[in-house]
């Protein structure tokens, strides 16, 4: 293999590969920032259930009381 060779293959073949694992660095970054991104929405979801069950329990306490 002679130093021209070498060149074009590395230029044929090497800036895919560069790019290719520069893309997937970036998508295994962005599925890291969704996963924290939806765990806190699943947090949020799931204490605004417990405050909405409170209310509703409050509420029928007090209708109860009315009775």
């Amino acid at each position: 293999m002679d130093v021209n060779m070498i060149t074009t293959l590395i230029g044929t073949v090497g800036f895919p590969i560069v790019c290719v694992i520069g893309m997937a660095w970036f998508v295994y970054k962005q599925l890291q920032i969704h996963k924290d991104e939806t765990d806190k929405l699943t947090e949020a979801l799931n204490n605004n259930t417990k405050i909405l069950s409170q209310i509703l329990e409050h509420i029928r306490e007090q209708e109860d009381d009315k009775k």
